[in-house]
């Protein structure tokens, strides 16, 4: 049994990503998977309270100032940017989003029990040029956009398994992700290997990759 849900996790799609996704589910569906729509609103919270300033960046920061301290040096602009983002949050701050995220680990858990798996798009952008990503602002606003949904599911504790599901408007490959409660990496790999013989292989799905079509160097 998959869910879906209609909101946050097919919103404000780029062109193609929400049709190959669904192309996808739709042929698992016609194979024999069973769909049931669900309510859950702890993903959009959880993608809500990591723009304003996650538990990750405090500990990413924390890590690299204790153990890696001279690493930090070498990372580029775009990563120094994000990393600094941890030192904004007061310690008062980051003990009630930790509080807030164990919350919704435990509510997103049981939303979830009904089914094997809660399906999405794996990312809702398509992939952009080295042109669009160059400044830093439009860096942060890209990078935004395309960890909606993968940050939402590390946020919340659960598990989760991407398949290719076909290509977007640009020619650029979609993934169909799988989600699921904690400590159900099997189960996810299982559903994901049925749903991968009922829909066809990433060749299958994709085609082949553009540079395998290059001659060979002699």
């Amino acid at each position: 049994t998959l869910g879906i849900c209609e909101t946050f996790m097919w919103d404000d799609l780029d062109p193609g990503v929400g049709e190959a996704a669904r192309r996808a589910l739709n042929e698992a569906v016609k194979k024999g998977a069973k769909l049931v729509r669900l309510d859950l609103p702890d993903f959009k919270e959880a993608y809500d309270l990591h723009l304003k300033g996650s538990v990750l960046s405090v500990e990413l920061k924390q890590f690299l100032d204790d153990s890696l301290p001279a690493w930090k040096a070498t990372l580029a602009p775009i990563i120094q940017r994000r990393v600094e983002d941890g030192a904004n949050i007061p310690g008062v701050e980051y003990v009630r989003r930790l509080a807030f995220c164990r919350e919704k680990w435990t509510a997103a858990a049981r939303r979830l029990a009904a089914v094997d798996a809660l399906v999405m798009p794996t990312s809702p952008l398509s992939p952009p040029t080295v042109e669009e990503v160059a400044g830093v602002d439009d860096y942060v606003r890209h990078n935004r956009k395309s960890f909606r949904f993968t940050c939402a599911v590390n946020l919340l504790g659960l598990c989760a398994l991407s398949l290719p599901a076909g290509l977007d408007k640009a020619g650029m490959p979609v993934g169909l992700q799988l989600v699921a409660r904690p400590r159900t990496e099997e189960r996810v790999l299982a559903v994901g290997a049925a749903i991968e013989r009922a829909i066809g292989t990433a060749r299958a799905r994709l085609g082949a990759p553009p540079l395998s079509k290059l001659p060979r160097a002699s």
